[in-house]
């Protein structure tokens, strides 16, 4: 079996950090008591945290793989948070109307911002 060089080890110890850092960031977000919705770059959502279920009253797999105006209403909103982000601004406190399961509406305060540089928004918290 060939020794592994310096960048082999350094490169297994870094992939080790960054999978203890994933673990720590997916266990805090899931106690966050703050709504954090993943979305990909087509504005389906990917990932919700509990306290999203919580809030809108569906089941996680009710939500993912669904467009996120199954939660929010306010087309025109949602198109200017939208435009907003993907010029590369942060969004802060866009003013939504969230719906719930049974159709109750919540006036939310939203924040929408790129989770990596150079790519279409993927996160509306």
């Amino acid at each position: 079996m060939a020794k592994k060089t310096f960048y082999q080890e350094e490169l297994e110890i870094l992939r080790e950090d960054f999978k203890d850092l994933k673990g720590y960031l997916e266990e805090l977000e899931a106690v966050l008591p703050i709504a954090i919705c993943t979305l990909n770059s087509f504005w389906i959502v990917m990932d919700v945290n509990k306290a999203v279920t919580n809030l809108t009253k569906y089941k996680q797999l009710e939500i993912i793989g669904q467009p996120i105006n199954l939660i929010f209403s306010g087309k025109e909103a949602l198109n200017k948070a939208r435009k907003e982000a993907e010029k590369g601004k942060v969004v802060a406190s866009a003013e939504m109307t969230l719906i719930t399961r049974d159709r109750k509406k919540i006036p939310v305060s939203i924040s929408l911002a790129f989770a990596i540089k150079h790519t279409p928004p993927t996160a509306i918290t």
